[in-house]
């Protein structure tokens, strides 16, 4: 019996695809164009896959690769409420907003087992997320993208433009392109920071396992600390763990 499987979280600028079979998984990102999506999946042996999972929270994304997968007659899940209710059921999560939340947040909150969570998701937006020690879903916060504030500040001011970020820009500076990376770098460490330190003292979560993940995180996963966010994990696969588990415990 084949047991090897896609895994596909659609993300609004990208798409990360999975190759799984039980005991290793091959990574890749790609974008929503369907000339790239049937490009990464000719290197892959689909005779073996024996269906697929997607999670989406982008409708060009996900026609595109709906259309590509069912010309090589592939069978095809995608995670919707009622899957996500099943699981937290089947696991004891309390996850009221099932009706209308991104699958993506679902896949956050479920990757790990340890309670209470704190999860920093930095993809096109930036989200925090709570899960409590009863694994009680208290929902997130959402900002702006650090990689769009250069061409917000271009956007509403005569005198900044829109420039390429410096991830090494000092906190402050006499530059105003080091001053924009500044606040878009070291502005949304302190922001993330605060925010998760916050959630600690305020849901008494100081034992929280923090987990930073997305597109964006390995533009902050060094720099944190110096803002005072200690002890966290940085985990570039939290998705597809997240899908992992949902393929596993699925219901056919």
């Amino acid at each position: 019996m084949k047991k090897t499987c896609l895994l596909f979280d659609i993300g609004n600028t990208s798409i990360d695809m999975s190759y799984y079979d039980e005991k290793i998984i091959k990574r890749c990102k790609i974008s929503h164009d369907k000339k790239d999506i049937i490009a990464s999946l000719a290197s892959y042996d689909l005779k073996e896959v024996e269906s697929c999972l997607i999670s989406s929270v982008n409708q060009l994304g996900f026609d595109n690769l709906t259309e590509v997968l069912k010309e090589h007659d592939i069978k095809i899940l995608k995670v919707d409420p009622q899957m996500m209710d099943d699981y937290a059921s089947k696991f004891h999560y309390q996850v009221t907003n099932t009706s209308y939340l991104g699958s993506d947040l679902f896949l956050d909150i479920i990757a790990y087992d340890n309670v209470p969570t704190i999860i920093i998701d930095l993809g096109t937006v930036g989200k925090i997320l709570y899960l409590d020690r009863n694994k009680v879903f208290h929902g997130c916060m959402i900002f702006p993208s650090p990689l769009k504030f250069p061409s917000l500040v271009d956007k509403d001011t005569d005198l900044l433009k829109d420039c390429k970020l410096d991830t090494n820009a000092p906190l402050v500076s006499l530059k105003t392109d080091e001053c924009i990376s500044s606040g878009a770098i070291n502005g949304v460490a302190s922001l993330i920071a605060g925010s998760v330190n916050r959630i600690k003292k305020e849901y008494d979560a100081n034992d929280a396992t923090v987990i930073l993940t997305g597109g964006q995180a390995k533009l902050f996963k060094d720099i944190l600390i110096k803002s005072d966010l200690k002890d966290y994990i940085y985990d570039e696969d939290l998705s597809i763990k997240g899908l992992i588990k949902l393929y596993e415990n699925r219901k056919d």
